[in-house]
């Protein structure tokens, strides 16, 4: 399964960040923050959250930290983020 991981800014400092499955467009996991988390503080927490196995993940510039890398590498998935 490839997942996607998005941050999408909803009201002022209050934050989704979703894992959605690019094939079926279902949410595989998501997270509610506030603008006192980081984004790549939530990589694994999301990557948990999913049932299926991972493939690969897409992620924006946000999640483009070495945790986020080692926790896609510890699910033996490819990370795509530019």
């Amino acid at each position: 399964t490839d997942v996607a991981i998005q941050c999408a800014p909803t009201l002022k400092s209050v934050f989704h960040h979703l894992a959605v499955n690019p094939k079926t467009h279902q949410i595989e996991a998501a997270a509610v923050t506030t603008n006192d988390f980081k984004d790549n503080e939530l990589m694994k927490d999301l990557l948990d959250q999913t049932t299926q196995g991972i493939i690969q993940v897409c992620a924006d510039g946000a999640y483009d930290a070495e945790n986020c890398y080692q926790a896609i590498q510890d699910y033996g998935a490819k990370a795509i983020i530019p």
